[in-house]
């Protein structure tokens, strides 16, 4: 069973990526490798998108947030009554706000966030564990638009452009596809 050198991770990350600076950083990636370790076990391929994909959502440290630009003026005057908050299941400006992006993933909805079993406790989409298994079940599962990681991530055939359609259609797929060719260059170091 393959196991992550976190140390050598650590170094590499630094490396490419350089100097971390925020101490939440490392204990966050730190959790998410211990959990595919432990539960996911996924292809390097897969766990290089996945983290190419928090990485982008929050804003390059890992830390599990509140999406950018969701304060309430915002979310009323853009999200109300449109096709794509009716879409998430919010019924009305108040769910836009309650149910705004939150995590590694940025979940955004009330729908999604029945999906995750936290509708009743959307901050704890901010919680680091919650938000380490939201990735990871929506990401492998195909929770947030239907598409998973095995639709592109198979046999050694892999497309990380099109995987953006995991999460949010073609939206920056280029800089995570990209980070993504990075991250897989980590972990390519520091599995074994």
């Amino acid at each position: 069973m393959a196991t992550t050198n976190k140390d050598l991770f650590f170094h590499e990350y630094r490396r490419i990526f350089g100097a971390i600076s925020k101490q939440n950083t490392v204990e966050v990636l730190s959790a998410i490798l211990d959990v595919n370790d432990n539960t996911y076990k996924l292809p390097i391929e897969q766990l290089a998108y996945l983290l190419a994909t928090a990485y982008h959502e929050t804003g390059y440290d890992f830390v599990p947030k509140r999406e950018y630009g969701t304060n309430e003026y915002f979310i009323r005057r853009y999200w109300t009554n449109s096709k794509v908050a009716r879409w998430l299941g919010n019924d009305d400006s108040s769910e836009s706000v309650k149910y705004c992006g939150r995590g590694l993933v940025q979940i955004t909805g009330e729908t999604n966030y029945e999906r995750f079993g936290i509708a009743d406790s959307p901050e704890k989409a901010l919680e680091t564990q919650t938000a380490i298994r939201i990735i990871f079940e929506g990401m492998i599962k195909g929770i947030f638009t239907g598409k998973k990681l095995s639709d592109f991530y198979y046999k050694g055939k892999y497309n990380s452009l099109k995987a953006r359609s995991i999460i949010n259609g073609n939206d920056k797929a280029l800089d995570i596809a990209s980070h993504a060719e990075n991250f897989q260059i980590i972990l390519n170091k520091s599995i074994s």
